[in-house]
């Protein structure tokens, strides 16, 4: 064909090969440093340019806690800007509320799970709310857990299945009238209705269990669940997991998932496209956040491996996500310029699925900031592998907390090249002016696909920012295929002359070709 140029050169520029966060954006919209609020590490919840966010929030009132209430907002455009914040729980002069936890389902439904204390501190339980329209309103919230001793139920953790009909919530629990338990109640219809309580922990009466999360495969059938566990006396806390097969009716044994004796807790659990992902705080002092997996649906977990590069300060309340191609990424508060610039925002991701971490960046800007202390980050990962993180920070007055919000985008590409591709990528016309053709087949004698495999093409500018992405139906159906880039990025905007790089990624395998724009 004239004028087709398949590129095999290697590698002909650096990388970073890392992300760079933008900005710190303020998310709550009422008057900056005026009152507290407050994240937990499961605060955010995103698909494609669609950020979510609950907090915590005092707008109501005074002193700190007495009138909190969760608010939620939403960004349609990767965060750069948010809707007009709305409460969406219980609001009543006897209730104070915290210690939020949201997901989605595949529609994109929006689920909330939080805590509502009573004023006098003597009860505390866990309550619901939804929303079916994109977060223009929410349902009425209804209480999740079933005890009517008067005891405490707190910090729960949401999970739900891409369907929508089943929803998981777990929490501590003292119903028993010793130290806390961990229970879980489902929901069979969406969250109209909760099922009696399950216990989840089979460890003695005499321990405690604290900070339970949790997650669920697709189906809702595999449930997920992971806390903080002081069975284990002689060593202090560990992280402890277990699952169920049959949505959440029964659970199987409790196992201890750090692989070193050590003080660990507050961990952090994500599952995607069959494997479950743990990070923690741990008090061994070479990384502080630890990561480990499990492979197997949850019957065993691998080594652990640090994911914090420093030795300096401490890292503090990891929260992890995941995408499709076995990246995972990882968000802490840490306390490694404490003096300087008070707490800060971590972050670090692994692109071998966990064997290593890539540096570590901050995320939220410094702005002249000195001891701000920004806390309690959450994470969460697109389908383009853009980070978002929201945090609380007292930037702009001491222990008066904002919601500060930012993006990550990955920064480095480089051109690979196979001496005998399976698959085979090719741009041309190259150089070009107005329009490129991209075409890659897959040869199937050569390359056996699965039928499922996603196959993404995203183009990146010459520095490794990301330009164009490009969806796609499943490979199955892609053994040759042809698309037109106008030279354009994900806005319709013309990109200025220059090289660009054209990556292929599908079953864990990767291509990249140079391309070049004209004048």
């Amino acid at each position: 064909m004239k004028g087709l140029i398949v590129l095999i050169f290697p590698l002909i520029l650096p990388a970073q090969d890392n992300y760079v966060f933008g900005p710190s954006i303020r998310v709550n919209d009422d008057s900056a440093g005026s009152c507290y609020h407050g994240t937990t590490r499961r605060s955010i919840a995103c698909k494609g340019d669609t950020v979510h966010l609950a907090w915590t929030d005092d707008r109501n009132g005074s002193p700190l806690w007495d009138n909190s209430r969760i608010y939620f907002s939403k960004s349609i455009d990767a965060g750069n800007t948010w809707s007009p914040n709305m409460m969406v729980s219980l609001d009543l002069d006897t209730l104070f509320c915290r210690n939020q936890s949201i997901a989605l389902d595949y529609f994109s439904n929006i689920y909330v799970a939080y805590g509502g204390f009573s004023q006098n501190d003597n009860d505390r339980d866990v309550y619901f709310t939804k929303s079916t329209d994109g977060g223009s309103s929410f349902t009425p919230s209804i209480m999740v857990n079933d005890s009517t001793v008067v005891k405490w139920q707190v910090l729960g953790s949401i999970a739900v299945d891409s369907g929508g009909q089943y929803v998981y919530v777990v929490w501590e629990d003292s119903r028993n009238g010793h130290d806390e338990d961990i229970y879980l109640a489902r929901s069979t219809d969406g969250g109209m209705s909760f099922l009696p309580s399950v216990r989840v922990n089979d460890g003695v009466d005499s321990a405690d269990q604290w900070y339970p999360v949790i997650a669920c495969d697709n189906s809702g059938q595999y449930v997920y669940v992971a806390w903080m566990d002081f069975r284990d006396t002689l060593y202090g806390a560990g992280v402890y997991f277990c699952r169920s097969t049959d949505y959440s009716q029964t659970f199987g044994v409790n196992y201890r998932v750090n692989d070193t004796i050590s003080t660990a807790g507050w961990p952090s659990i994500y599952y995607k496209s069959g494997i479950i992902y743990c990070a923690w705080r741990d008090s061994r002092e070479d990384h502080y956040i630890y990561f480990n997996k499990s492979t197997d649906g949850g019957i065993s977990f691998g080594d652990d491996v640090g994911v914090r590069d420093s030795t300096t300060g401490a890292g503090m309340y990891p929260s992890i996500a995941a995408d499709d191609s076995g990246r995972i990424y990882v968000v802490w508060e840490d306390s490694r310029t404490f003096g300087s610039t008070g707490y800060d925002i971590y972050f670090s991701f692994s692109d071998d699925s966990g064997t290593t971490f890539k540096p570590d960046v901050r995320v939220n800007d410094l702005l002249g900031i000195s001891n701000a202390w920004d806390r309690s980050p959450a994470v969460a990962v697109n389908h383009e592998a853009q980070v978002f993180v929201a945090w609380c920070s007292d930037r702009n007055g001491i222990l008066n907390y904002d919601i500060y919000f930012a993006t990550g985008n990955y920064v480095g590409i480089q051109e690979f090249y196979d001496s005998k591709p399976a698959i085979t990528l090719m741009c041309y016309p190259n150089p070009f002016r107005e329009k490129t053709t991209l075409k890659f087949q897959i040869p199937s004698t050569k390359y056996q696909i699965n039928s499922k495999s996603q196959i993404t093409l995203k183009i990146y500018n010459s520095i490794g920012q990301l330009v164009k992405v490009f969806s796609l139906p499943t490979a199955y159906s892609l053994v040759s295929t042809v698309i037109s880039w106008n030279g354009d990025d994900r806005k319709g905007h013309q990109v200025p002359a220059g090289i660009y790089f054209v990556e292929l990624v599908s079953d864990n395998k990767k291509y990249v070709k140079k391309v070049v724009k004209i004048e």
